[in-house]
Formats: C-alpha cells, structure tokens, sequence
C-alpha cells in the first residue's frame, strides 16, 4: 500500500508530481544548463567558467532579472556600459 506513494528524489528537493502520479526532478537552473550546453560542444573547462561568469555578469547587471525577460536593448546596455 505505501509503495504507491511517490518518493522524493533528494532531501532538500522538492518534487514535481505529474498527472501520472510520477516525481520529476524540478527544472534545472540557468547556469547548470549552460554548463551542459557547453559541455555539450566539448569546449574547454576554462571556457565554460568563462562563459558562465560572463552570463553571471549580466544577470547581476540588470539586477538579478532572468535572461528571459529581457532582450536586446539589456545586451546592448551590457555591452556598451563603460566603468569609468
């Protein structure tokens, strides 16, 4: 009778039922799916760090926004910010 219930992938990760009644893992965050899409092209370590903290640098340019909110007028804010 209890092994119908769903068990939770990890302690501290919260599951997400399907209509079936399955878990899922919850979705992964942006910059682990970075990593896997430059892992996925064979690129080197060192540019998947670099890569990564420059996506980090936008985010936290805009003010912790997602990427998906914003659009090419924030790159292009990006881009031609000076620190002077």
């Amino acid at each position: 009778m209890l092994s119908n219930i769903p068990k939770p992938i990890l302690k501290n990760q919260i599951s997400v039922f399907t209509p079936n009644g399955q878990t899922e893992p919850p979705p992964r965050k942006l910059l682990d799916r970075v990593r896997d899409a430059i892992r996925v092209k064979h690129y080197s370590y060192q540019t998947e760090k670099s890569y990564v903290q420059w996506v980090r640098r936008f985010i936290l340019f805009h003010n912790k926004r997602h990427p998906s909110e914003m659009g090419g007028d924030e790159v292009n804010a990006f881009l031609t910010f000076s620190n002077r």
